[in-house]
């Protein structure tokens, strides 16, 4: 659970889950609010000691491109 880590839509906080989709984070409350999106990769290095020790690498990721805009962690189906 990260409480620190607040949904947008309902009053809930997020939670990460591992799915076969790769990692997401999802409101605690489901499935009264279904509020779901990708983590940045700022917030994995934040919560970095949370996080089970398989995906610590993706906290080590750049936080930014080259132009600023924050990196988020996306997992494609199709590999």
């Amino acid at each position: 659970p990260l409480p620190e880590l607040p949904c947008e839509k309902s009053d809930a906080y997020f939670v990460l889950r591992d799915g076969a989709a790769g990692v997401f984070l999802a409101a605690n409350t489901f499935p009264k609010s279904r509020e779901t999106r990708a983590p940045l990769v700022e917030e994995l290095y934040r919560f970095r000691d949370r996080l089970p020790e398989k995906l610590r690498y993706l906290a080590d990721a750049p936080q930014q491109d080259p132009e600023g805009n924050k990196t988020m962690v996306r997992f494609s189906r199709k590999t």
